[in-house]
């Protein structure tokens, strides 16, 4: 037989001896300064990751908002490449229709605003109620005083703003006031919110609207103007209908509330799109008359060309209010004040009928989903 060699052997006994060693050792006690120095070690070890975590997690941000720049960049490229073909365009009989060369998506409710996530809230109940908040009210009475000082005279030079129909709410006006009241509108540019609160003169309206639009970098000023954001999940929908109900029913001061029934907003979009029943229903169940409103445009003319000659001129049409029929079923009223809401608008803005008004929306526009022309 070999003989084993010396060093085998000692490899050997090394090898058989390493775990009981490290189990001996595993069993005996730290001494209070050695147990100090592995906190210590460890505390340090968990910093270090945290710091790891935080530079990564910066990077991704950083690169996030790299990302969305680059994005907005190309929306901003996009749309002014399209404005370059916008300006004019053609009457038809008491319409005055833009020339747009923007692609409408198919669904006439969806929108051609792209949404990116900015701010982390919640809409739940404490979210509901920061809008009534002390603080909150404060911080609304400084955005009023600003928006009717700048936003107001911008709107009308930019626009020239026309108001037709205010007379034919000053037989109604001490009843408004006192009991409140539903406006509803077509949704057709980005200042028509504007153009509402400076028509109707009646302060700020709360306005029910996508809820999307409140995590966007414009979502606080969305608030502080009366956005109340309308919840995709089902199981915060009762806190969202509350607040709803505490204007309708209890709030003594600003019973104004505006609804857009189109839902999608869209650029100089002449035709009346088809309306959703949400405002009717609260009309109904509140027994609050709807004032329609409807936005027409005009075509530029004089100096004005010079500036903004891509974007018309905006008049805009108060109908007289239309009370709810108590007297029949819910679902037969709901149904026919959401007509007749959309027919005053219809005929307010020039559009003699239903044929009148589809034939327009065939003619002259185009339709294909995923084309979006604004990123907030």
């Amino acid at each position: 037989m070999e003989e084993v060699t010396k060093e085998t052997t000692e490899l050997i006994t090394e090898t058989q001896s390493a775990p009981l060693c490290d189990e001996i050792s595993s069993t005996v006690p730290l001494s209070k300064k050695e147990a100090r120095k592995a906190k210590l070690l460890e505390r340090q070890a968990a910093k270090r990751q945290l710091r790891e975590e935080k530079k990564a997690e910066w990077k991704r941000a950083e690169e996030e908002r790299k990302a969305d720049w680059e994005k907005t960049k190309q929306f901003r490229k996009e749309k002014r490449e399209l404005e370059k073909d916008m300006g004019g365009g053609v009457n038809q009989g008491d319409v005055f229709i833009p020339n747009i060369p923007f692609v409408f998506p198919k669904n006439t409710d969806e929108q051609i605003i792209e949404v990116k996530k900015k701010r982390k809230i919640k809409l739940d109940k404490k979210y509901y109620n920061s809008l009534t908040g002390f603080l909150f009210k404060i911080g609304q009475f400084f955005f009023k005083i600003i928006f009717y000082l700048i936003a107001f005279p911008l709107c009308r030079i930019r626009y020239h703003l026309k108001v037709e129909g205010r007379k034919n709410l000053k037989p109604y006006m001490k009843r408004l006031k006192k009991e409140g009241f539903i406006t509803v509108s077509n949704h057709v540019f980005l200042w028509d919110y504007v153009a509402l609160c400076a028509s109707m003169r009646m302060g700020v309206p709360n306005v029910p609207a996508w809820g999307k639009i409140i995590y966007s970098k414009f979502g606080g000023l969305f608030s502080m103007a009366g956005v109340v954001p309308i919840p995709e999940d089902k199981t915060t929908f009762r806190k969202f209908y509350n607040f709803i109900d505490d204007i309708l029913k209890h709030n003594k001061r600003n019973k104004w509330m505006h609804i857009y029934p189109e839902t999608g907003l869209w650029y100089y979009y002449v035709p009346i799109r088809p309306f959703k029943k949400g405002a009717a229903t609260f009309a109904y169940q509140y027994d609050r008359p709807i004032v329609p409103i409807g936005y027409s445009f005009r075509e530029r003319t004089g100096l004005s060309r010079l500036w903004h000659k891509k974007h018309p001129y905006v008049t805009v049409h108060i109908c007289p209010p239309i009370w709810p029929d108590k007297t029949k079923e819910k679902r037969v009223a709901v149904e026919e004040l959401t007509n007749q809401a959309r027919m005053a608008i219809m005929h307010a803005v020039g559009i003699k009928d239903e044929e009148e008004n589809q034939r327009i929306m065939d003619e002259h526009y185009k339709y294909e989903d995923g084309h979006y022309y604004t990123n907030l």
